[in-house]
């Protein structure tokens, strides 16, 4: 007895063999020849050189005035970052100013005049806030005393430091 022919089994649509390697990919997953650039050039950023420096001076700037606020009695602290500001800003508009303008090159400039002004800002009411915060510790001893030490005036005085 002699067995009946098989078919052949079903190909399965959604497995298929790897393309040779040597095979060029398909037409419609082809970059276009207005769009093809040479292997190894340099695609230019369309926002300009300093954007990203400009940007960082911005974000230094808005840290170093969470430093001054949120900082309590490191406010000096927020001079470090303040001055880093600046400094990003000056050296993000040295870079705009040193190559070839783009579409979006005003976003450089604003940025790092953002962070230029922020960081000079910044610096006095880190100061200020210094000064502030110094005198309020020590009005805050002063009545600290007073309260220690209810009417002794010599006592008070030696708290405070007068003697």
């Amino acid at each position: 007895m002699s067995m009946p022919a098989q078919a052949p089994a079903p190909t399965n649509p959604y497995s298929s063999a790897p393309p040779a390697a040597d095979s060029a990919p398909a037409p419609e997953y082809q970059v276009p020849e207005g769009y093809r650039r040479p292997y190894g050039q340099v695609y230019p950023d369309r926002r300009g050189r300093g954007f990203y420096t400009a940007v960082l001076s911005l974000s230094v700037a808005v840290t170093s005035y969470l430093l001054v606020f949120l900082g309590g009695s490191l406010a000096a602290t927020a001079l470090i970052p303040a001055l880093g500001a600046l400094v990003l800003g000056i050296r993000a508009l040295a870079l705009r100013a040193k190559n070839p303008k783009t579409g979006q090159d005003s976003q450089t400039l604003w940025y790092s005049i953002g962070g230029i002004a922020l960081g000079s800002l910044a610096i006095p009411l880190a100061i200020g806030m210094l000064l502030l915060e110094s005198w309020f510790l020590q009005v805050a001893n002063e009545a600290a005393c007073e309260a220690q030490h209810r009417g002794d005036e010599t006592a008070i005085a030696a708290c405070k430091g007068q003697e």
